[in-house]
Order: structure tokens, then C-alpha cells, then sequence
């Protein structure tokens, strides 16, 4: 079963007004074709005409270009994939405006099927698949955490296998990333999947990395087991050393999940050498 996407593509085709694929946006980018309409924002495939290379534009929809909390949070977006550097992450190239004052960030264009159509597809991933796709992951937030920024909405809708590449991971959608997080943590507002939330994200109380640490390990424990980590977690199919690991990231209280990204990457590698880490 081909399950190919561009990367980004969440919501359905649609048309966007003002910009039609004759004109070049910000002088350079040239509209191929629209691709997705968000809740809030558009999705296109556009050509770099000076670079002769494919991005994918994102653009604050038009209806809310008068909304400054749809604007704040489309800037954090831009700000948040600008800041974070990795293989593992989708790149930003340009943030910027259109004529009419339009923002859009334009970011590199992969092909790929996310997770979530793995798992429907596939069912449940082998041990060791799982394992080496997280430890992506992982690295992919140790790299944003190291700047200030959590992702808040990992899940497997959000972590893209790149066509071509075996199991190389893009981890995408920093739509609601938290940016600039102090020693105290910043206030949870309410955005991200309930049942990938850490407890403290939940209730609306302050979180730090460790939240995204917590998401992680209920995406991990779904990719082996098929489900979601609620109720008993011995009664899967799976080695009692992963089990051990994610007891950890999933611990209720941040204090007792590993301290960072890295620390969970590292327990997953430390496993055993049973299982053997390709990328």
C-alpha cells in the first residue's frame, strides 16, 4: 500500500484566495499548486525560482490576518522551525510577507507517509523498528529543548518517514510549540492531543521538555503495542527491559521521567545490544 504525502499536507484540498500560481511570492516563489487548507492556515507546493528547488509554502489563511492570536501563534511556528536545527527536524528557509502584509514561512519539501498510516497499515512496528525511529525523535527534541522550544503536540500523526530513506525520521507540525521557556516552565494553555498530554499539560499547570518527554514515550509504547498506555502496562507483548524505560517517561510526575530528551535517547540505547540501531 503506497502511502506517500508531502510533508505538512493536514487537511483537505482547497483553494486559497489572492495568490494564484502566475505570480512569485516575495519575488521568488512560484505557487505549483495548493495542497491542504488548515483550520488557520494554507499549505502549497511552490518553486524557488532563483534556486530551482520545490518547498512547501505555509501561509496564515487569509480570514485571519485581522486575528492577532491566529498571527502570534503562526509566528511561533516559524520562529520555532527557524530555531531548531537537526536532520530529524523540518527546516525553515524564509519567514516573510506577502504584498498584502500576508506572513508565510517557506520550508523544504520531503516526501513521506507519517506514523499513524504505518501503524494502519502495518499494525504494531517490531521492537527494535520502534525503538530506532523514537531515538530520531529524541534527538529531534533534544535539538529543539537545547533552544528553548517544546514541540507540546508529538504523536504519530507528527513524526514523517521520508520516502527513500529506510525509517528516516522528520519530526514536523511545531504549530503550538512553546518558544523561549524559562527556569520555571511556561503556563500550559489548553492546545496539544489529550491523549498524548503529559498529566501536567492536562490540567493546564506549568511544563517543561519533560511534557514532550511524557508524549514520546505514549507514541512509543503505541508503535510496539498498537495501543495506548492506559490501564496495566505488563499485559503487551513486548520485552520487560522497554517496559522498564517507559515506566519512566511515563511517570506521572516530571520529577520522576528522565530529566531530558538525551537521558531517554540514551536508556533506549543502552537497552541491550539485542537490538541493533540502523538509521
Amino acid at each position: 500500500m503506497e502511502l506517500w504525502l508531502e510533508i505538512g499536507l493536514h487537511g483537505r484540498i482547497a483553494s486559497v484566495p489572492n495568490w494564484t500560481r502566475s505570480e512569485l511570492i516575495a519575488g521568488k516563489f512560484r505557487i505549483e499548486r495548493v495542497v491542504a487548507k488548515g483550520a488557520t492556515s494554507d499549505v502549497m507546493l511552490a518553486t524557488d525560482v532563483p534556486l530551482q528547488r520545490l518547498v512547501v509554502i505555509k501561509a496564515l489563511g487569509v480570514e485571519h490576518t485581522g486575528n492577532p492570536r491566529a498571527i502570534a501563534r503562526f509566528a511561533a511556528e516559524a520562529i520555532a522551525l527557524r530555531r531548531v536545527r537537526h536532520p530529524n527536524a523540518v527546516r525553515i528557509f524564509e519567514i516573510g510577507t506577502d504584498d498584502d502584509g500576508r506572513p508565510f514561512f517557506a520550508m523544504e519539501h520531503v516526501t513521506g507517509y507519517d506514523l499513524r498510516r504505518v501503524l494502519q497499515a502495518e499494525g504494531p512496528l517490531t521492537e527494535r523498528r520502534a525503538v530506532a525511529i523514537v531515538c530520531q525523535v529524541l534527538s529531534a527534541l533534544q535539538a529543539a529543548h537545547a533552544v528553548g522550544v517544546i514541540h507540546r503536540d508529538l504523536k504519530p500523526e507528527n513524526v514523517m518517514l521520508i520516502q527513500g530513506r529506510k525509517d528516516l525520521v522528520k519530526v514536523v507540525d511545531f504549530g503550538i510549540a512553546l518558544v523561549d521557556v524559562g527556569a520555571d516552565g511556561a503556563e500550559a494553555d489548553g492546545f496539544g492531543t489529550r491523549k498524548y498530554m503529559a498529566p501536567e499539560q492536562r490540567s493546564g499547570s506549568s511544563i517543561d521538555s519533560r511534557a514532550d518527554v511524557y508524549a514520546t514515550g505514549v507514541m512509543a509504547y503505541e508503535l510496539v503495542t498498537g495501543r495506548l498506555p492506559f490501564g496495566p502496562l505488563g499485559r503487551i507483548r513486548c520485552s520487560q527491559e522497554l517496559l522498564r524505560v517507559l515506566r519512566i517517561a511515563l511517570a506521572d510526575v516530571p520529577a520522576d521521567r528522565y530529566a531530558s530528551a538525551e537521558d531517554f535517547r540514551e536508556a533506549l540505547l543502552q537497552m541491550g545490544s539485542r537490538i541493533s540501531m540502523v538509521y
